[in-house]
């Protein structure tokens, strides 16, 4: 029997990590080669990345010239970009987290290359459960090309049964929670990103986007109301990216400051069995629900957000996110989503109990 090659592809963090991920549980023996699809933010750990020996050839490729080499190859020209970056070629296993304009260069490579390899799924986040495999393929094709050189065999989640199955939906596989790795796996995932020092604080804030985006709510109200109710001193603020100032540190609270780890990657270093987690952001509350092993308690204040931002995004994404609510409370309620003022106090009181009190 042929030995089967990888090559993984990544454009941001999470999905690098989850890669990294089944890299060490799910592809079994073999080579793997990583792809990274960069425009700097994977600068600080591709000489861990390199060293680590998780794969065998660590190769950076700019979106430009990723797109540049696409249209070289349709040209029937020999692209530049991907085989000065030392692609071996061979792969029998294409691992991917999403389309970009990596995965619609290399499929056309691929093809020129005459090569047809497996296409594994790797999630990068929630709209992991979302995704349309048979539309993946075709947006990685091209219109103008009908035709795709690769098929997709598998999509590893981390919660398979979050997703509802379609006829063209490959085999959903699951990958483990990352309390669930072994020893030394962990260690390999500290010796790439880093160990972040755990939070001490017993409530966790998620800042939204909306401030950032300019859209007016009164999530500033909210955040008042809360720390109220338990108290700055048992609080922390983990301030979104995209929020230009800091709001909260000048009004006398401890806030996070945005640059750093991704929180999908901080993860790994948090214990949030002792701790809460509120916010009218659902998606860094979604992170802790999918890669912990139990969800940590958890307040939304979605149903109390009021102004022109939409925390779901759209109609599809908030029956997914309800219908995750009650998947992740099916084992003993962890998520409540308060719509008044009493109800949140009373959602407080709950969680309060669940986790010893609220002093660190």
């Amino acid at each position: 029997m042929n030995e089967r090659r990888s090559l993984y592809l990544c454009r941001t963090l999470p999905g690098l990590m989850n890669s990294v991920v089944a890299r060490l549980t799910a592809q079994g023996d073999g080579p793997a080669d990583l792809l990274l699809e960069d425009d700097g933010r994977f600068s600080a750990f591709a000489p861990e990345l390199e060293s680590s020996g998780v794969f065998g050839r660590v190769l950076r490729v700019s979106s430009p010239d990723l797109i540049y080499d696409s249209q070289r190859a349709r040209a029937g020209e020999e692209p530049s970009a991907l085989f000065s970056a030392g692609l071996a070629g061979g792969y029998t296993d294409l691992w991917v987290n999403s389309d970009s304009p990596a995965l619609k260069s290399l499929c056309r490579v691929l093809r020129e290359r005459g090569e047809r390899p497996a296409l594994r799924f790797v999630m990068e986040g929630p709209g992991a459960y979302l995704q349309n495999f048979e539309g993946l393929l075709q947006a990685a094709d091209g219109p103008e090309e009908p035709g795709s050189p690769c098929e997709c065999s598998a999509a590893y989640l981390y919660h398979p049964g979050l997703r509802a199955r379609g006829p063209a939906d490959p085999e959903p596989l699951r990958l483990p929670p990352l309390s669930g790795l072994s020893e030394g796996n962990r260690r390999l995932l500290d010796g790439i990103f880093g160990k972040a020092r755990p939070i001490r604080e017993k409530l966790i804030f998620f800042e939204a986007p909306f401030w950032g985006e300019g859209a007016l709510t009164n999530e500033a109200d909210l955040f008042l109301t809360v720390a109220e109710i338990v108290g700055k001193e048992d609080l922390i603020v983990l301030r979104h990216p995209q929020s230009p100032v800091d709001r909260f540190t000048p009004l006398g609270y401890r806030a996070a400051d945005p640059a750093g780890l991704p929180w999908e990657i901080r993860l790994k270093d948090e214990d949030l069995g002792q701790k809460a987690l509120v916010s009218a952001d659902v998606l860094p509350c979604f992170s802790a629900w999918d890669l912990c092993e139990a969800p940590p308690c958890t307040v939304l204040l979605t149903g109390m957000l009021r102004g022109t931002a939409d925390p779901f995004g759209s109609p599809e994404r908030r029956r997914f996110f309800l219908e995750a609510q009650r998947y992740f409370n099916s084992g003993g309620a962890a998520i409540w989503s308060p719509e008044t003022l009493p109800q949140l106090r009373a959602a407080l009181e709950i969680v309060e109990e669940k986790i010893g009190g609220w002093k660190a």
